[in-house]
C-alpha cells in the first residue's frame, strides 16, 4: 500500500510556476475522484479526440500547474 501513500502525497504536492497541487482544484481525491477511471477514455471537445486518463491528468497540469518546459 506504500504506492497509495505516495499518490496521496504527490495529490498535495504544489508544484510548477504556479505553486498548485491537485487537491488546490479537486479537494478530497476519495470524493472526487471517486469512479473516474471508468470514464475514461472520454472525448475532449478542444482536442476534437478521445483521450485516456493518463493524458487529462497531464493535460490538466500543465494547463493549471504550469510546469517548466
Amino acid at each position: 500500500m506504500l504506492w497509495v501513500l505516495d499518490g496521496e502525497a504527490l495529490w498535495k504536492r504544489k508544484a510548477g510556476a504556479a505553486g498548485k497541487a491537485c487537491a488546490d482544484c479537486h479537494n478530497d481525491a476519495s470524493a472526487t475522484m471517486k469512479g473516474v477511471a471508468a470514464r475514461y477514455p472520454a472525448f475532449d471537445k478542444v482536442l476534437g479526440r478521445p483521450v485516456n486518463l493518463e493524458q487529462r491528468v497531464n493535460l490538466c497540469a500543465r494547463g493549471i500547474k504550469k510546469p517548466p518546459r
